[in-house]
């Protein structure tokens, strides 16, 4: 019977994950066109914390994205690039 709990126990030690703060830390950089001309680039860095996390479920949602709106002929590239720290 000792043999079984230390069993279930080790086992349930292996299975828990770790879920705590996790800080990812971030540079947004934002290009923006008007036509072919352009216009301006806007870079921030800034850092959020990601609350009761594990480290995989962190690192999924801290990372590299770029995507692109239109509006008439404005044009506006985003490139947020994170890592975790």
């Amino acid at each position: 019977m000792k043999k079984v709990i230390l069993m279930a126990f080790a086992a349930g030690l292996i299975t828990t994950s770790c879920k705590k703060d996790r800080v990812c830390s971030c540079k947004s950089v934002v290009d923006t066109t008007n036509g072919s001309t352009k216009v301006g680039t806007v870079v921030t860095d800034y850092d959020y914390t990601i609350t009761k996390s594990t480290r995989r479920t962190a690192y999924n949602h801290c990372t590299h994205t770029k995507w692109t709106e239109t509006n008439g002929n404005i044009t506006m590239v985003y490139d947020l690039n994170c890592s975790l720290k």
